[in-house]
């Protein structure tokens, strides 16, 4: 189901002597803590007050269980990278220098995440692709995931592209939080 909220994005994969293209309906911004709570029925962030602020201290199973409810589901890291709208030659989604407007990071956060969609957008429109929280990702083995995209708490070298943080899918933190694919 396509709403206004996920954009349509044509993704590509390669692999040895194959590549595969497929379509995926990426959310624009991340899960803010109003539609986490109206799904799932409580908020567990610590930067509460905000509605519009995206949901964080949330564990690998929280974000899963969150988008299988919205018949979605999360983003393999592939799937993740390409949603940038990066160039593989590119350190940001945005160029090679570092740019404020596109994030936020501990330079400009003050110390918390901050409501989604108020950074510039990705070529595709989506928001927040780096910076304000971590994103979970569908990648990695029962016992580790991948966050990808720095948080609220990042330097702004934390904010490439090539950037991936390893985690126990149980742990939670006031940086991690989601966005869904369908």
């Amino acid at each position: 189901l396509l709403m206004e909220e996920t954009l349509l994005l044509q993704v590509t994969e390669t692999f040895p002597n194959e590549v595969t293209v497929k379509t995926i309906c990426v959310d624009i911004y991340e899960v803010t803590q109003k539609k986490y709570q109206s799904i799932m029925g409580d908020n567990p962030s610590h930067f509460k007050g905000v509605p519009s602020r995206p949901v964080d201290n949330v564990t690998w199973l929280q974000a899963k269980t969150f988008c299988n409810k919205m018949g979605k589901r999360l983003p393999t890291e592939w799937e993740w990278e390409n949603a940038t709208g990066s160039q593989n030659s590119k350190s940001y989604y945005w160029g090679n220098k570092f740019n404020a407007e596109f994030a936020w990071f501990n330079g400009n956060s003050s110390s918390r995440t901050n409501p989604v969609g108020q950074k510039k957008p990705n070529s595709f429109g989506l928001y927040d692709m780096v910076g304000n929280v971590w994103e979970w990702t569908d990648s990695g083995e029962d016992n580790i995931k991948y966050l990808r995209g720095g948080s609220w708490n990042s330097f702004a070298s934390g904010m490439r592209i090539s950037e991936r943080r390893r985690s126990d899918p149980s742990f939670k933190s006031s940086t991690y939080g989601f966005r869904c694919v369908q």
